[in-house]
């Protein structure tokens, strides 16, 4: 819109009051945004509102911006959205997305997917590129609309090339997944890197993580570190502890367990398990801060106490040594069962192992049998072990010297140990 100024504020302020609808649209500009006159956010609610009422459609749209965002007027999600229906009706695709958002969010009414879908879908067709990347999701989710990946992965390419930051993320998980389109690593790299050079953190996390791994680029562990790093600062809990992790491991940067716990301790804020796990195990080995076993198991319990594997299964081997807490193998067992109930493998050995004792619960060399087993077809190498020690020596299974070799070969020991019958 064209800068106005000095007397021609006045003259639209005398064409406003005389009822000129387009004066007072652009009267309300000149007070929303400071243009020839102070900033007034109060004047320019009442100059868009008088034109909204007389059915000036950017107007309307404007009107119920200001209630949606409770600019210089009190938020009322209702009102604004009565505005953005009569502002969409007169052909406004802004207003028209804004419908949609209404309710597909239950802004201001209940949530309805199939209206929200018709809305997104009109707007999407007049180019509106959120619409199109919401519309998008709704079919790779099926809400209000039955599930489509090629559909949805269409509508994330539409805004993606529009520069749509979500559309473009949303669009790289669909080539890494193989969703609507053909699997293409490297075109999910790609995306995620449109994604990440615009700011996105989680693009930037996940590009982190194909660099580190190799998955459509070439494995290069400095330039996962770089968009970690990106990522991290951003307040990604996934970047920092993909970070962290890079400085406890030394993967593209030298070891400094300093720097690990602090992108670990951040990550933690966010509650996220695995750091809180690492926390644990830093202060029981005092890794960069002093050894404290006090502090280090409260960790390994906060992230039990988030549904952690592997804190559940380090907890049962510490209630089982008895080395920095009353021995307790009830509670070891406990603790392994939680961890086999997401199918660790290290659990499954461990709770094997309580079985054929007799530790915690009642001895049982069948069910040893078969937590062994378990663990060793997801490539324990101890449980492969003592699954080989069963069939050598008949325990919760008939003997069998050819399967016994086997296992004890892949776990690259072939002596047992002596077992009390």
């Amino acid at each position: 819109m064209k800068i106005i100024k000095g007397r021609k504020i006045r003259d639209l302020q005398s064409k406003a009051r005389h009822g000129d609808v387009n004066a007072m649209h652009e009267l309300s500009y000149c007070y929303y945004n400071g243009k020839g006159v102070k900033e007034n956010p109060r004047m320019a609610n009442y100059w868009a509102l008088q034109a909204a009422k007389l059915g000036h459609v950017y107007s309307q749209y404007n009107v119920g911006i200001s209630y949606y965002n409770g600019w210089g007027i009190k938020e009322d999600e209702k009102e604004a959205l009565k505005w953005f229906k009569k502002a969409a009706q007169g052909g406004d695709t802004d207003a028209g997305y804004y419908v949609g958002r209404a309710y597909y969010f239950g802004e201001g009414t209940r949530v309805n997917l199939r209206r929200a879908v018709v809305h997104f879908r009109k707007a999407s067709r007049e180019g509106h590129v959120k619409a199109s990347s919401r519309l998008g999701y709704m079919y790779d989710e099926g809400l209000g609309v039955k599930k489509d990946y090629k559909r949805a992965a269409g509508l994330y390419l539409k805004a993606a090339k529009k520069s749509d930051v979500e559309a473009q993320y949303d669009l790289d998980q669909c080539y890494e997944k193989g969703l609507g389109v053909k699997k293409d690593l490297a075109r999910s790299v790609f995306w995620y890197t449109k994604a990440a050079v615009q700011g996105d953190m989680y693009s930037q996390c996940n590009l982190g993580v194909c660099y580190a791994d190799g998955d459509g680029v070439n494995q290069d562990y400095k330039k996962a570190l770089h968009w970690f790093k990106k990522a991290a600062v951003q307040g990604d809990s996934l970047g920092q502890y993909n970070l962290a992790r890079a400085y406890y491991e030394g993967e593209g940067i030298k070891i400094n367990y300093r720097k690990a716990y602090h992108w670990f301790k951040e990550a933690a804020k966010d509650n996220h398990a695995g750091s809180m796990y690492y926390l644990g195990e830093q202060y029981f080995e005092g890794q960069g801060v002093r050894k404290s076993i006090q502090r280090g198991l409260a960790w390994y319990k906060k992230a039990s106490d988030y549904g952690y594997a592997q804190a559940h299964c380090i907890l049962g081997v510490i209630y089982n040594n008895g080395k920095y807490v009353k021995r307790n193998y009830k509670l070891s067992v406990k603790y392994y069962r939680l961890a086999v109930a997401k199918n660790d493998g290290t659990a499954l050995t461990n709770l094997g192992r309580c079985y054929l004792d007799g530790h915690g619960v009642k001895q049982n060399y069948q069910k040893a049998f078969v937590h062994f087993k378990r663990a060793a077809l997801l490539g324990d190498e101890e449980g492969q072990y003592y699954l080989g020690c069963c069939y050598k020596k008949g325990q919760g299974t008939a003997k069998n010297k050819r399967l016994a070799l086997k296992w004890l070969s892949l776990a690259g020991r072939l002596i047992c140990p002596t077992t009390k019958n």
